[in-house]
């Protein structure tokens, strides 16, 4: 009785199971079902896109970075592989393995533990340990632990380190130009860096393939420059030489072919060696020669002489009153450190006379003097291809009172910068054409014809300037049977609202041969403190880069 009354119990519970689990296996495959159908028909696309993105790799392939030359083909800069690493914090910090190589890791590379902790803190997924190593310890490398990511990448070297870094300038860590003809031409050197697609098995393994997309990098150009590194060379010890001796701030020498507008050499201090610098010094890249705008003082002086030459205001033999050296007018006081009684042209420029400038720029009708002195290019950038070019200025003449006209005549109230004042005198230093700048070999731009100054305005003008070297300001010019043509300048410098006692600019403007012009040349001090004469600071440098240049190969670029 007992049995027979539990079997239908029995059965009816297992016919409840069997429905459960029917049930159960009915949903299960309506949700595959619905998610498939999800998948292969409402959102194709999307997931065929995934499935390819999880069996593809798009590798970029890095163009290389155009090298850059001297007009004799020496290598001046250049791109190398450089070793680099990187972690993932998240994965090293998960190992305690990792971690502890990590540390092991880091000290080789010099790094502090609290800096390592605060690498391994980072919340990103990707950081920089260092980047660009060319010498580095061999044991760096055996280090594999998880996190660790090892990488090549280019490293661009300069080969005369500081003597070019204001010419060339450099790039940063990503190969970008920041500064020079690194950021000028930073489209032309960089290229186009290219990119190709590789497929990857199933244990992520990369396996070329034909009918995949790909890209070629396109390397960048090389560049030629009209500089000469041995004369770069020159030029950079000198006025590194003169700098110390002197305790300038700063200063410059540039020197270019009058006649075409070739840069020979660009050199600019204080400075840095590029390929050791990994912090961005920003007062160090500071170049003189484009971005340092001064009054010009007396080296302004032979183009006011030209302006009341041409207009036929004055000529050789007409006489000022030199006052003896001390000239008053209202409550200003202007003097010579050459006194006359009376002074003619000639003397005036050989021994630097402000009170006869003075006079002579008075004589100059006021719409003419401004418009002359733009002539010469005063107040316009030269175009050099070096950036962050002054443009320099001219005041505006219409405005000036006497005073400020006559003070014009000796290099105030006029702003240039050391690039625009040499190629100002390029018009006297080629029969009376005025040349524009160049740097890049190919570059014709700087053989457009200006002429400015009549021819026997420029015979005038060097006759003097030949008398500036051989008997006044730049006396401690002159070498025995060698003649060069120059001019001294001395500025103060405004500061402050007023004119500094203590703080001056002085610059040499200077040619050879004088009888035929190969190479001019400006030397320029920032606040030298041994003297305030310009012909003991920057005419002694000027003087030893022309003997030097005399004494080597350069001479070619002297003589035919």
């Amino acid at each position: 009785m007992f049995e027979s009354s539990c079997e239908p119990e029995v059965d009816f519970r297992t016919r409840n199971r069997l429905k459960l689990v029917l049930f159960f296996f009915l949903f299960l495959f309506l949700a595959i079902f619905a998610r498939l159908f999800y998948i292969q028909i409402l959102n194709s696309s999307k997931y065929r896109k995934l499935a390819e993105v999880q069996h593809l790799k798009k590798v970029e392939s890095k163009a290389k970075r155009g090298n850059i030359f001297d007009r004799n083909g020496n290598l001046l800069a250049s791109t190398i592989t450089a070793r680099s690493f990187a972690i993932d914090p998240f994965i090293v910090s998960k190992d305690s393995n990792a971690t502890k190589e990590f540390f092991a890791f880091g000290k080789l590379l010099g790094f502090t533990e609290n800096k390592l902790l605060q690498i391994l803190n980072s919340e990103k997924r990707f950081v920089w340990i260092k980047r660009n190593l060319i010498e580095y310890s061999p044991t760096l490398d055996t280090f594999d632990f998880p996190g660790l990511i090892k990488l090549t990448e280019p490293k661009r070297i300069y080969l005369y380190g500081a003597a070019t870094l204001h010419l060339l300038g450099l790039v940063n860590l990503d190969n970008k130009g920041i500064g020079g003809l690194e950021l000028s031409f930073d489209s032309i050197l960089s290229g186009k860096d290219g990119y190709v697609y590789f497929l990857k098995d199933a244990r992520g393994r990369l396996l070329p393939s034909l009918e995949l997309p790909s890209k070629p990098a396109v390397d960048g150009l090389d560049l030629k420059l009209t500089i000469d590194i041995d004369f770069q060379n020159i030029a950079s010890y000198f006025l590194e030489q003169g700098i110390n001796e002197t305790k300038a701030k700063g200063g410059c020498v540039v020197a270019m072919n009058p006649k075409n507008g070739e840069i020979l050499a660009f050199v600019s201090y204080p400075n840095f060696d590029p390929n050791q610098n990994t912090q961005l010094d920003n007062d160090r890249l500071f170049s003189y020669p484009v971005n340092f705008g001064f009054e010009p003082g007396s080296t302004i002086k032979p183009f006011i002489a030209a302006i009341a030459l041409s207009r036929k205001l004055i000529n050789e033999h007409t006489l000022f009153n030199g006052y003896n050296g001390k000239f008053s007018y209202g409550d200003v006081l202007i003097t010579d450190e050459h006194p006359f009684s009376t002074v003619n042209l000639r003397d005036a420029l050989v021994y630097s006379s402000n009170i006869a400038f003075a006079q002579i720029a008075s004589l100059i009708p006021n719409e003419l003097l401004e418009n002359d002195l733009k002539n010469f290019g005063f107040g316009q950038k030269t175009g050099i291809p070096i950036p962050g070019e002054l443009k320099g200025y001219v005041k505006r003449t219409d405005s000036l009172t006497l005073t400020q006209q006559m003070f014009l005549g000796f290099g105030y109230g006029i702003l240039t910068t050391p690039i625009q004042l040499l190629v100002a005198y390029t018009s006297i230093a080629n029969n009376g054409i005025i040349v524009k700048p160049k740097l890049l070999a190919n570059d014709t731009t700087g053989d457009t014809k200006n002429e400015i100054l009549d021819k026997e305005v420029v015979q005038i003008l060097n006759k003097y300037l030949v008398g500036v070297v051989n008997e006044g300001t730049a006396i401690s010019t002159k070498l025995e049977g060698f003649e060069i043509a120059g001019k001294t300048g001395t500025s103060q410098k405004y500061q402050q609202g007023a004119y500094s006692k203590s703080s001056y600019v002085n610059t040499f403007v200077g040619f050879f041969p004088a009888d035929n012009p190969k190479v001019i040349m400006l030397v320029l001090l920032d606040e030298p403190q041994t003297s305030i004469y310009a012909g003991s600071t920057v005419v002694p440098i000027f003087r030893k880069i022309v003997l030097a240049l005399l004494n080597s190969k350069l001479t070619k670029y002297i003589y035919d």
